[in-house]
């Protein structure tokens, strides 16, 4: 989950994702396309791996799985309404659904959110995209459209004719 990290340590025998492979033309895997976000050398990937080692002895003491606990925990939130998975393989996503029916009790959920505080980014790399239209105020404006009649001025006007035309026929 979040790029594979959830299963980096927890569900991956202690082992880091392995490194990607050479890139390819037109390759779109995300470790081809953002290597730098499964460099195990920065501070802050080793930082999530930490983290995650803490949370997998939280769903170890939960009695269920890492990835089992991230999909209940997500959908334990009352704004959300259903967890977007990405399994890759058959096998994944029959893992994924075996957890489909975990719930979280009250004292599990705290201790979640007292190694990773609600709203916490580990990374800036997890911020989000911010599209060039957010940022660039030219880019967020609709050019101006050059008229070629006053739609207003002409409905009025049609408005008016109308009205003397049956003003006539009286």
């Amino acid at each position: 989950m979040r790029g594979g990290w959830w299963g980096a340590r927890g569900g991956g025998g202690g082992r880091p994702p392995p490194p990607p492979p050479p890139p390819t033309p037109n390759d779109t895997q995300r470790q081809n396309l953002q290597p730098h976000l499964y460099d195990m050398s920065r501070a802050d990937n080793q930082r999530k791996l930490d983290l995650i080692e803490q949370l997998a002895v939280v769903a170890q003491d939960a009695g269920t799985s890492l990835m089992h606990m991230a999909l209940a925990f997500v959908t334990a939130h009352p704004a959300v309404t259903s967890a977007i998975i990405g399994p890759r393989t058959f096998d994944q996503l029959e893992g994924l659904l075996a957890g489909a029916d975990v719930t979280l009790s009250e004292e599990t959920l705290d201790a979640i959110d007292a190694i990773v505080p609600p709203g916490t980014n580990i990374s800036h790399d997890d911020d989000g995209y911010v599209a060039p239209e957010i940022t660039d105020k030219a880019l967020r404006r609709r050019p101006k459209a050059v008229q070629v009649h006053d739609n207003f001025r002409e409905t009025i006007s049609n408005i008016e004719k109308y009205k003397a035309e049956q003003q006539n026929k009286k």
